[in-house]
This record gives C-alpha cells, sequence and structure tokens, in this order.
C-alpha cells in the first residue's frame, strides 16, 4: 500500500488551491463554500472588477482560513482569452512559514 504523507504546510496549500478552484454552491451542503472566481469569467473584466475580486478573495480567504495571513494578492486578467491569473502568498500564523500559490483559470 503507497502511504502518501503530507506536511500541515501542505494540507494547508492544498486546501486554499482547492477553495480557490470551488464555485460557490458546487458543495453539497456548504453552498457558501468557494471563491467563485471561475463565474466572474463571464463578467466584463476591468481595473474595477480585478479590485472587486481581489478584496473578495481576500476577506473570503481570510474568512475560511484564519490559520493564515495574507502576504500578497495579485490579479492579472486577460479579457480577450478569458483568463485569470492569481498570484497568492500568504504566511501561516503559527508557525511563521511562507508559501505561494499561482493559479490560471481560463474559461472554456
Amino acid at each position: 500500500f503507497p502511504v502518501t504523507i503530507y506536511t500541515a504546510k501542505e494540507q494547508l496549500k492544498y486546501n486554499i488551491i482547492n477553495y480557490l478552484l470551488t464555485n460557490r454552491g458546487e458543495r453539497l451542503f456548504n453552498p457558501t463554500f468557494g471563491a467563485n472566481i471561475r463565474a466572474r469569467l463571464f463578467e466584463q473584466i476591468t481595473q474595477d472588477s480585478n479590485e472587486a475580486l481581489r478584496a473578495s478573495i481576500m476577506s473570503s480567504v481570510e474568512s475560511y482560513f484564519p490559520s493564515i495571513e495574507v502576504v500578497d494578492l495579485y490579479i492579472k486578467s486577460q479579457p480577450d482569452y478569458s483568463t485569470i491569473a492569481i498570484q497568492f502568498s500568504y504566511r501561516i500564523k503559527t508557525s511563521g512559514q511562507t508559501d505561494d500559490i499561482l493559479i490560471n483559470i481560463q474559461n472554456g
């Protein structure tokens, strides 16, 4: 039997990625779970919408993951390709460890 061992840091990272890639309403019995990023690919992408997405991600991540502190969150949109790139840096409050996540989400 193969044994997979995850550190707390790795598990937290996978949980954050899962949260970012989930749309609200996808999880049964937890309809508010998810950053709802893919749903925004159908909206007109502007500087204001990027800032609104950034603020939404910051507040929801801090709410669902109180053990982390968001260090930096950068969003780059490519409206012609219906693509959003998210670069996310965070610090684990208890250990002081830092980590980064880079996610590219494309419609289609």
